[in-house]
Order: structure tokens, then C-alpha cells, then sequence
């Protein structure tokens, strides 16, 4: 019969493929064919003799596709040099040599491989405008100070590490000579790093994480000759992000440096302490009167890793052990310039080892209760009286975190009951629920819903709609999220939620869903759309996202976008979505750390698959020679390829 008939081709045809894939040894073979009813078997092998008689013609053809490509990266390679060129001679005569330094930096880098006379003439140059730059006016802060020459430099000296580093060498001692004349200038802040080299150290290990974690963790554990500083939490952070395993190696690292010189300060302790339970929070006693006050510095990206306690129990224990012994071997304070303030430190750090050693270690407990006794009249703390209800105990030993969360939010809300006053009682409201996790969203936004204050009660509550929304797509709940996000009235987050919801739809390669979800925060962004950095950043997202499948709206949403630059700043660059706060004075983890697609980076990777004069076109569109020059690079860094030349020479050859 005819269906039976049928039947036989199909099964042919499945045999004769599998004969061909076999013979191609694993390569592909994509053969289509319209089975009408009427096909012989002696057509299938007809057609499969064929495409075997074929078969190195394909493979020398592939030959010739290849060359093409050679020559094509090398004419793009050719070209993007000679803009390379021209950009790193207008930003010569810019007058922000932080701008001019690290365009004329990353050019070098950029160039180093093709033409290193030149690169290495830039990068000099750069060197010199870095060493301009000066320190603003402002007064010192007595919490933490930065050198604005500092992070100029070490932009160069990052590029200097890289490509030749006895250069890198020598300026490093150059800046941390003219970076102690800057620091001396200031009054020494509760944390601030220990020296200038040390400040720089660990500001190069900051950019190193995102392309060499090794360099990063050397930079780090060289930091260490000069202390245990404040920004060595930061790097701990940052490598534990991509690799727990090396970010307890350097902390291993600190620890030995514990055991074998001790410490002169105990602030050295407490940055250790806070990473391994409090990670991107630091606190001190030092500066408050009160003996339980504390003053905390939390990281702007507060970090969003497991605390290295919890990963690595035996490295806990081994710092628990060693911050003891070094506390108590630890100097006295006779003759201590400050006393008062070093005793406070003492006296709150030593309380957290108290703390977590528990009846783990008598004789280690023993002798730090001794130390505080030694030190409690130099702290000279003032009596302090219960003016305000207590804040919520923090999470308990063998509490989870969940049961934790619930017994968070019914603090707040007793708590919250007894203050008489409206602005702190909202404050208060504000801080527990900011406090809270997206699990418990429906709890916490209906205490959020309390806050008296309308546009604190609006903006704190659109902050939990944002999370919330983020954890529905980042667990796939796509409805939930969808239906959740309507209810923000901050345009911007919602449209940010929109684009991430959209990207992860990309990602399983549900385009027709993304293509929703990206002109829902299209419409948004064309919409409200302002020179604001935020929405620049929305619409490069939306642009990355439309280049996976709609090139032709991809471009034009990237051109709306840089049309919205007018400054040189790199905000617009970041790849996180906006954040977006209303509100100031609060503590908040910030969820968006880790999402992405955010950048005009992106945005460029992506659109340049297919169009590469298009987004070169955009971005000459730029104004601010500034921006435009940081804009080029981006994309330059994206085109630029090294040609392997003998591969080339053995193809020609082959032909």
C-alpha cells in the first residue's frame, strides 16, 4: 500500500543517514527531504552516492571559509587600530586626566599585541596624566578616605602589571611615596586602610578579580606586609564569589601572619572576623561612647555569599584560636597614644571572640576576660538609660534562618508599637523590613504599610516588590513575578524586572516570551525614557536582549539609549540593573548584585554579531568626546583579534 511504501522510504532513508554520519566520523550531515509517496529507493541512494561525492569539496570549502574570515578580522583589525590612534590623541588633550589616563591606558592594552612601540608610548603617557590628578577639597571623613590619585593610577598600573611589569614595579613605589603625602594631608579614618601601599595593593587586587584571580590573591597577600587592612575584606569577598577555595587560601594566608608577627591594632582582627561572619559588614566600638553602640560600615554592594564560617567550620575554628592568642599576647596600652580609642576597640572584638567561642576553649576565654578587664576603665563608656526600645536580637545560635525571618518582622512590629514619636517609629518599620527576606515579602510589606510617611511607605515598599519580583524569576516563577511587578510604581524597576525576566527567557531559548517581556519594558522605556543613567542602562538591556532575535529593533533601542549620554561617566556601563533607592539613611543588601546584560557592553557584544557598522555608526553618535572615547574601546576590545599566522600561511599553502 502506499502508506507502507511510505513507510519503507523513511526507513531507508534513516539507514543510509546513519551509514553517512558514520562515515563522516561524527560530523554533521543535515539532509532534507520532501517525502511525496512517490520517491524511489534508488533515488535515497542516488542522492546519498551524491552527497559522498561531494564530501571534499565541503571540507576544502570549509578551508576557504576560514582564510575568508582571517582576512576579514584582519581588515576590522586594521581599522579599529587606526580609530585607536586617533582616540588616544584626542584624549591627550583632555583636561579630567582621570578620563584621559585610563582612555590612554586601555588603548595600550589594547594595542600592546599589534603595535607595542605605540602601546608602550601611550601607557607612559597615561602614567604621566595619572600622576596630575588631584586630591579633592573636601574634609576627611572620619569613617573612611580615598585617594582620587590612587584610583587614577591604579588604572595604569593595572594595564602596566599585565604588559611589562618592571614599569608596574616601579610607579607602584612612585604613587605609594606620593599617596602618603596625600593620606598625610587627612585625618586617619575608623577605616581606612593601613598604609598607601597597602590602599593601592588591594585597589589593583579589586580590578584584578574580574580576569585574574590568582593576580588578585597575590596582590591581596602582598597587601599583608603592611597590616591587615580594611579593603583585604573586599578582595576576600569578591574571589569568594568565583572561587571559595582560593578566598580561604589568602585568608589562611592572613592567618599565618597572625601566628608569627601578632597585630598592633585590633581592627586587624575585626576585618577578619567580619568576613568569616558578617560578610561586607565591618563594625566598631571605637567611636561611640556607649558600650553597647557600634558603628558599622557596609560594603555599597553588600555582598551576596554564604559567610566563609558556615563554608569552612575548621577555618573558623583556627581563626577564633589564633585572634585569641594574638589578642591577649597583644601590647598594653601604656604608652598608647589614644587609649581611649584603642581600648574600645579591643573591648568590642573582644567581646565577638567571647562570643563565639562558648565553652569551646576555657583557657583562650580565660585570658581574654582578663583583657577586658585590663581595658574596661580605659574605654571611659558613659552609663547609658533605655530611651528607645531595644533593636531586634540578632539571629541566635541553632536558630534557622527562616524562623529567624518570622521572628524578625513580630519584633518589629512589637517593637514599633511602643515608639511614641512618628519619625523615628518609621524609620524603625523601615530598617526591619529592609531586614527581611523575599520569602517573607507578604509579612514584611504589610508592617511596611504602617510607615505613616507616604513617600517613605511608597518607596519601601515598591524596594520589596523589586526583590521580590527579581526571586520570582530567578526561581522561574514567571506569573507570580509578572502580576507582583504591575503593582511597583517605580517605573524604573519595573521595567529592570522586565528586562531580567526577559533575558532569562533567552537563555531557554523561549523567544516568543522574552519578545513580551521586552516590549513591555520597551513601551516603559520609551515612555519615561530621560537622560537619567538608570534608564540608559534599561535600554541597553532591552537592546541586548532584542539582538538574539530582532537586530533591526536591537539597533535602534541602542541608538534611543546613547542618544541619553551627555556625560563621561561609566555609571551607564555597570552591568547590574538599577538599584533605584528612594530612601537614605537605611541598611539594605543590594539583590541586584550578580544580574546583568545591564551595560552598553552588552549591548555592543551582542548587536555585533551581525552588525558591526551599525553600532560603530551609534556610537560615533555620542557627543561628549569623553564618553565616546570609553564607548570605543568597549568595542574595540570586542573586534580586535591576534592572527595566528601560521595558520593563516599553512591554509594559503593547502589551497
Amino acid at each position: 500500500t502506499r502508506k507502507n511504501a511510505k513507510k519503507e522510504i523513511q526507513k531507508k532513508v534513516l539507514f543510509y543517514f546513519r551509514v553517512l554520519s558514520r562515515l563522516f566520523a561524527g560530523k554533521i550531515l543535515k539532509i532534507f527531504i520532501i517525502l511525496n509517496g512517490q520517491m524511489s529507493c534508488r533515488s535515497v541512494m542516488i542522492l546519498s552516492i551524491s552527497v559522498l561525492a561531494q564530501s571534499p569539496e565541503t571540507d576544502s570549502s570549509k578551508e576557504d571559509v576560514k582564510a575568508s574570515e582571517q582576512t576579514q578580522q584582519e581588515s576590522l583589525n586594521i581599522r579599529i587600530i587606526q580609530i585607536l590612534h586617533q582616540t588616544a590623541d584626542e584624549a591627550k588633550g583632555f583636561d579630567d586626566v582621570g578620563v584621559s589616563s585610563k582612555i590612554q591606558a586601555q588603548i595600550a592594552d589594547l594595542l600592546w599585541d599589534f603595535e607595542p612601540i605605540f602601546a608602550e608610548t601611550y601607557l607612559k603617557r597615561a602614567w604621566e596624566k595619572a600622576k596630575q590628578a588631584k586630591e579633592t577639597e573636601k574634609e576627611s571623613s572620619r569613617f573612611r578616605n580615598f585617594s582620587n590619585r590612587v584610583a587614577v593610577s591604579c588604572e595604569v598600573l593595572s594595564v602596566a602589571r599585565k604588559r611589562k611589569p618592571e614599569l608596574a614595579e616601579k610607579w607602584l613605589d612612585e604613587l605609594a611615596k606620593l599617596a602618603e603625602e596625600d593620606f598625610a594631608e587627612k585625618n586617619k579614618g575608623l577605616f581606612d586602610d593601613r598604609t598607601a601601599r597597602s590602599a593601592v595593593l588591594l585597589q589593583l587586587a579589586m580590578q584584578a578579580v574580574e580576569t585574574d584571580l590568582q593576580a588578585a590573591a597575590s596582590l591581596a597577600n602582598e597587601s599583608l606586609r603592611d597590616g591587615i587592612s580594611f579593603g583585604f575584606q573586599n578582595v576576600l569577598i569578591k574571589i569568594q564569589e568565583k572561587n571559595p577555595e582560593l578566598a580561604a587560601q589568602v585568608f589562611r594566608t592572613a592567618l599565618q601572619r597572625i601566628n608569627s608577627v601578632g597585630i598592633t591594632d585590633a581592627d586587624e582582627i575585626q576585618v577578619l572576623y567580619s568576613y568569616l561572619y558578617t560578610p561586607g559588614m565591618v563594625s566598631t566600638s571605637a567611636d561611640s561612647a556607649s558600650q553597647g553602640n557600634r558603628t558599622i560600615a557596609v560594603r555599597s554592594n553588600q555582598a551576596r555569599i554564604t559567610s566563609a564560617a558556615q563554608l569552612y567550620p575548621e577555618l573558623a575554628q583556627e581563626f577564633l584560636t589564633a585572634a585569641a592568642r594574638a589578642i591577649i599576647k597583644m601590647p598594653f596600652l601604656i604608652g598608647d597614644k589614644n587609649p581611649e580609642l584603642s581600648a574600645r576597640k579591643q573591648y568590642g572584638i573582644v567581646s565577638s571572640i567571647l562570643y563565639r567561642l562558648g565553652n569551646t576553649a576555657p583557657e583562650l576565654s580565660q585570658g581574654l576576660q582578663e583583657r577586658l578587664a585590663s581595658i574596661i576603665a580605659n574605654t571611659n563608656f558613659k552609663p547609658t538609660t533605655q530611651t528607645s526600645p531595644k533593636d531586634v536580637t540578632p539571629i541566635e545560635r541553632g536558630e534557622s534562618r527562616s524562623d529567624y525571618q518570622k521572628r524578625l518582622l513580630e519584633e518589629v512590629l512589637e517593637q514599633a508599637e511602643k515608639i511614641s514619636n512618628p519619625l523615628e517609629r518609621d524609620v524603625f518599620i523601615a530598617q526591619g523590613v529592609l531586614r527581611s527576606d523575599a520569602e517573607e515579602f507578604e509579612k514584611a510589606k504589610s508592617i511596611g504599610e504602617k510607615i505613616d510617611d507616604k513617600e517613605l511607605r511608597e518607596e519601601i515598599v515598591n524596594f520589596l516588590i523589586y526583590r521580590t519580583s527579581l526571586d520570582f524569576v530567578e526561581k522561574d516563577k514567571f506569573d507570580e513575578a509578572y502580576k507582583l511587578l504591575q503593582k511597583n510604581n517605580n517605573q524604573i524597576q519595573k521595567a529592570a524586572t522586565l528586562v531580567i525576566g526577559g533575558h532569562k527567557f533567552i537563555e531557554t531559548k523561549d523567544f516568543i516570551q522574552a519578545k513580551e517581556w521586552l516590549y513591555d519594558a520597551e513601551k516603559l522605556f520609551k515612555k519615561y525614557n530621560t537622560s537619567d543613567e538608570d534608564w540608559i542602562n534599561i535600554g541597553f538591556g532591552i537592546s541586548s536582549g532584542y539582538a538574539h532575535f530582532e537586530s533591526y529593533e536591537a539597533i535602534k533601542i541602542l541608538r534611543e539609549s546613547i542618544k541619553l549620554i551627555n556625560n563621561d561617566t561609566e555609571n551607564y556601563n555597570r552591568s547590574n540593573a538599577p538599584l533605584v533607592v528612594g530612601f537614605s539613611g537605611l541598611t539594605y543588601s543590594d539583590f541586584t548584585n550578580g544580574t546583568k546584560n545591564f551595560s552598553l557592553d552588552s549591548a555592543v557584544i551582542w548587536n555585533l554579531k551581525e552588525n558591526f557598522e551599525d553600532v560603530l555608526s551609534a556610537l560615533n553618535q555620542i557627543d561628549n568626546p569623553k564618553a565616546k572615547g570609553l564607548a570605543i574601546i568597549k568595542l574595540s576590545r570586542n573586534i580586535l583579534k591576534k592572527i595566528d599566522t601560521k595558520s593563516k600561511n599553512a591554509t594559503k599553502v593547502d589551497n
